[in-house]
């Protein structure tokens, strides 16, 4: 799972699944042999699940886009399009109060990626009629900014002040 590219897919079905598990709280960690999926569901305990990259790479994965929808499914795959684009190889993923951190490897080094829900689902549905943007034409350092809340759950594990 350590290759760049084709997420926009792979977190398009992870957001399929998630949906259907009624999820929050999510966390994706790309590992050498599996993806591991976190998350809380209403009224339970946390979950875990693992995928293979052999799971995430079938044919029938079984997930939809509709311009109407803000689903986990729309979110996720407008976030991998955004990780594709940009060639970051994510290392995790972590959902937090208004928007998803990335943390991964670009061109050698590791950068991070904060996208708002706002900004991905504008960005879902801008794809979903039909206008790919380029990330040529565009100045992709604007999305590379530091973690905003100094209380999110991703700062708090890493013990950052």
């Amino acid at each position: 799972m350590s290759q760049p590219g084709g997420w926009e897919a792979k977190l398009g079905w992870l957001g399929s699944f998630l949906a259907g598990q009624d999820a929050h709280q999510i966390e994706i960690l790309n590992r050498e042999a599996f993806v591991a999926v976190i998350w809380e569901p209403m009224d339970a305990n946390r979950q875990e699940v693992r995928f293979s990259p052999e799971d995430l790479e079938r044919p029938w994965v079984p997930y939809k886009l509709r311009p109407d929808s803000t689903s986990r499914s729309v979110l996720l795959s407008a976030l991998g399009y955004e990780l594709d684009a940009a060639k970051l190889n994510p290392a995790s993923i972590v959902e937090e109060e208004d928007g998803f951190m990335v943390i991964g490897s670009m061109s050698g080094r590791y950068e991070n990626l904060f996208l708002t829900y706002s900004e991905l689902d504008d960005g879902g549905r801008r794809r979903l009629a039909g206008d790919r943007f380029s990330t040529a034409d565009s100045d992709t350092t604007e999305v590379f900014v530091a973690p905003t809340p100094p209380s999110s759950p991703l700062r708090q594990r890493l013990h950052l002040p």
